[in-house]
């Protein structure tokens, strides 16, 4: 095979990780892997670094409200082999993030919801709020088990598709841009419910809390299984969500990362697959070069 055949082979391979390869997380990225313990390590690639004026943490703390707390630890989860299981506890995950730092940007939050059969109604997955107040929540709105939003006391989106509460995985999300000023709900990729107008502005004493509604006390709180948060700032489409993770047979990491790859082969995020896919093609126009001058 000519060297132009061979490269243009593998430019395209490195096209196809590019454009299929799912951003990496920049704020929070539990996998919930973990065995034991209060806290789940935060693999997103801000962990430990300055974000809108505060530190994102390395890891996320489960909490009753009062103290830490241990949930309880199923294996497999929805994506490798690990997932939390918070039916019949007043646990929750509360990041430490003001929702502050939120105020200027947009946003994407991911995760894997199981029920497990048992009716979820009014039960909290992502929110930012108070000890008292709710700022944003994603939750599950009606006895169908649909997904809902309340932005600032009111219902700005409940979901008309599928029920979550029949025992499988889904993959939710909530995605707010800011500069359009939309809120837009997703079940399994497919967007559910979408908000106009809505100009967030997140106040003081608010946080980033996973699975409850209040950040000292039980409210709403997710009594069901999770898996896989994972938070951005930015805007990420939903052919980039986390969908096409699951689901995966672990493989043989180590250190915290199950081996079950994000892109099945292709780069962790899109930066990496765009600078491979330049290299080769400067390789390409190298080899062309050298044809012409032989030829």
């Amino acid at each position: 095979m000519r060297p132009m055949t061979i490269l243009l082979s593998l430019i395209m391979t490195a096209f196809a990780c590019a454009v299929a390869a799912q951003p990496t997380p920049d704020l929070f990225w539990f996998r919930f892997e973990e065995t034991s313990g209060t806290s789940s390590t935060n693999q997103g690639t801000l962990a430990g670094s300055n974000f809108g004026g505060f530190t994102v943490t390395t890891a996320g703390l489960f909490t009753n409200g009062t103290t830490a707390a241990t949930p309880n630890r199923i294996q497999p989860g929805a994506v490798g082999t690990g997932a939390v299981n918070l039916s019949g506890q007043s646990v929750w995950l509360d990041t430490g993030l003001p929702g502050t730092t939120l105020n200027t940007g947009s946003f994407t939050v991911e995760c894997w919801i199981n029920t497990g059969g048992v009716s979820q109604e009014g039960n909290t997955i992502f929110s930012i709020c108070t000890s008292s107040t709710l700022n944003l929540s994603l939750f599950v709105g009606s006895a169908s088990n649909l997904l809902s939003m309340e932005a600032f006391g009111g219902i700005v989106g409940s979901g008309t598709a599928t029920t979550v509460n029949d025992g499988n995985w889904h993959h939710v999300a909530v995605v707010y841009n800011r500069s359009s000023q939309t809120l837009t709900t997703y079940h399994n990729g497919v967007q559910e419910k979408q908000a106009t107008s809505q100009n967030l502005t997140f106040v003081s004493g608010s946080n980033v809390v996973f699975f409850n509604g209040r950040t000292t006390s039980a409210f709403g709180n997710w009594s069901a299984r999770a898996d896989e948060v994972r938070m951005h700032s930015s805007v990420i489409a939903p052919a980039n969500f986390a969908t096409t993770l699951a689901p995966v047979t672990p493989g043989s990491g180590s250190g915290g990362d199950d081996g079950g790859d994000d892109d099945k082969g292709c780069a962790a995020n899109t930066t990496g697959g765009w600078a491979v896919l330049a290299l080769l093609a400067l390789a390409l126009f190298a080899v062309l070069r050298r044809e012409r001058r032989t030829a």
